[in-house]
Formats: C-alpha cells, structure tokens, sequence
C-alpha cells in the first residue's frame, strides 16, 4: 500500500493505500472525528476493505466495513 494522503470521498478510492479524512468526508464512520483508514482494494473486481481509525485519543472506535461484489455500494460501518 502507499501513503494517499487526505481524501473528501471515502466511497470514490479505487486505490489500496493509507489514507486520512476528515470527520465531513463522505463516507465518514462519524463525523465527530477524523479519521486514518487502511484502503484494500481487490484490482480485479469491486471488492473492497476499509479499516478506519479515529485520530481521537479517547473517542470512537476502531470500525470496518466492505463493499458487496461487484455493485460497489458499501455495507454501513460496524465495530470490529
């Protein structure tokens, strides 16, 4: 993976890398925090893991979610 930077669309990466948003970013787990998120994305197919941590040092919690096959819609976020 590389190192993305800071994206305003967490549902528009196509792209495995680390990334960071904000709390306003689209596809945020909340938008009380922002966010660091590990991006896997399968080169081949619409299939995707995200793994997002909240730069709160007490909030939030550590969260996950995926995409549905080839549909490329996001499952909402769930706790690990």
């Amino acid at each position: 993976p590389e190192v993305m930077g800071r994206v305003t669309n967490l549902d528009a990466i196509k792209k495995s890398g680390f990334y960071w948003c904000l709390g306003s970013a689209t596809g945020s787990p909340s938008d009380l925090y922002s966010w660091f998120v590990l991006h896997a994305h399968a080169s081949d197919a619409g299939d995707a893991l995200q793994i997002a941590v909240p730069f709160h040092a007490t909030g939030g919690a550590i969260m996950t979610r995926r995409t549905i096959g080839t549909t490329g819609t996001y499952y909402a976020w769930r706790a690990m």
